[in-house]
């Protein structure tokens, strides 16, 4: 059995939930976190690595503008076999990577 928690920030565009996200991704990967953030636009995407740079961190960006190319790159990023352990990516590439690889990823949406 899997215990999962959901934690659900529901607010007007502006509020500063993706500014409160940023600011917690730290302390997690400090705990041995993966961390993948999942965002709707490529503008977003943008200003969540620029955020997550500031703070200090190495985030992988990819950009579902690269089609098949960027799935294929979020599914082999996935992989527990690969350093990374935080990704910016897009709804449209998380859609279709591969459910298996997230088992070791916390994902905000």
């Amino acid at each position: 059995m899997m215990n999962n928690i959901i934690n659900i920030a529901l607010s007007r565009p502006g509020t500063g939930k993706t500014t409160n996200a940023c600011r917690i991704i730290p302390e997690w990967m400090a705990s041995g976190i993966r961390v993948l953030f999942v965002v709707p636009t490529m503008a977003l995407a943008d200003d969540v690595y620029i955020k997550l740079v500031d703070l200090g961190l190495k985030p992988l960006k990819i950009d579902s503008r690269n089609g098949i190319a960027a799935i294929a790159t979020l599914n082999q990023s996935l992989d527990p076999a690969e350093l990374n352990n935080l990704i910016v990516c897009q709804h449209a590439s998380f859609h279709q990577c591969k459910a298996k690889h997230l088992s070791n990823w916390t994902v905000i949406i």
